[in-house]
């Protein structure tokens, strides 16, 4: 399973909208009126950003955590297929590093870009997120679970952190993460054992048909991982809640599986 983004530059030229630019690119075609990319630059700055990186290579990849990157590129466009948890940790700064060249990145998932619905849910959680966000107590605060808990939206280390989130607060944020497209979040834990939870992946939908569950993981400080495959977003909801309060019975309630 891969999820794939696309990016190019469109000349005045160009009459072809974004989706057929998109598919004809993936059908290997040319594209009248797409401009010429400094392609040379573009992948320098990709060696920068990931030295494990190799362009020469006939298979070049960019391997991550608990995933990769496969890019392939000409002249006139880049692709970036994501695998694994990829995509949430490392497309946004992919596409920070693409702005630099003026590559708008095109996702064929909304190949009308952003609606005015996805700006205004985007707009709404990341206010909740800010109604909840607080900063961490002191080493010496007896709020423990202010101190042990910081819940990441978006596994990615650049979206909004909230700190010692609630149990109602939690509940509704899993909630309203549209589990029809792939997405996730993180519950880490930032004083020894650092531990982390990590959801990811999108439930049955005619949107995305490859994807039919969120994959649950459990990475302890010496890495150790368990993963559990959640069918609903209720069980998603009772697993983190349990891991938030920091007791065992979140491992009882789901079959775990060791990798």
């Amino acid at each position: 399973m891969s999820y794939d983004i696309t990016y190019w530059k469109r000349g005045k030229r160009c009459k072809l909208t974004d989706l057929q630019i998109y598919e004809s690119l993936s059908a290997g075609e040319r594209v009248a009126g797409l401009l010429k990319l400094p392609s040379k630059k573009i992948l320098q700055a990709l060696v920068a950003r990931y030295p494990d990186f190799k362009p020469t290579e006939k298979f070049p990849l960019i391997p991550t955590a608990n995933g990769s990157i496969e890019p392939s590129w000409d002249d006139y466009h880049l692709r970036f297929d994501f695998r694994g948890d990829a995509l949430f940790n490392h497309a946004p700064a992919i596409e920070e590093l693409m702005a630099r060249f003026d590559c708008p990145p095109f996702d064929p998932n909304y190949p009308d870009g952003y609606t005015d619905e996805d700006r205004r849910s985007e707009a709404a959680f990341r206010d909740l997120v800010e109604a909840i966000d607080q900063p961490p107590q002191p080493p010496g605060s007896t709020d423990r679970k202010t101190r042990l808990f910081r819940l990441k939206l978006g596994l990615s280390d650049d979206e909004c952190v909230a700190v010692a989130p609630k149990a109602a607060d939690v509940r509704q944020l899993i909630g309203d993460l549209d589990w029809n497209e792939v997405g996730g979040f993180c519950i880490q834990r930032w004083e020894p054992p650092r531990e982390s939870l990590t959801a990811f992946g999108a439930l049955p939908s005619a949107n995305d048909p490859d994807w039919d569950c969120i994959t649950l993981v459990h990475l302890d400080a010496k890495d150790h991982r368990l993963e559990y495959e959640a069918q609903s977003i209720e069980e998603i909801q009772e697993v983190a809640l349990a891991y938030l309060r920091n007791g065992p019975g979140w491992r009882t309630l789901v079959k775990w599986n060791a990798r």
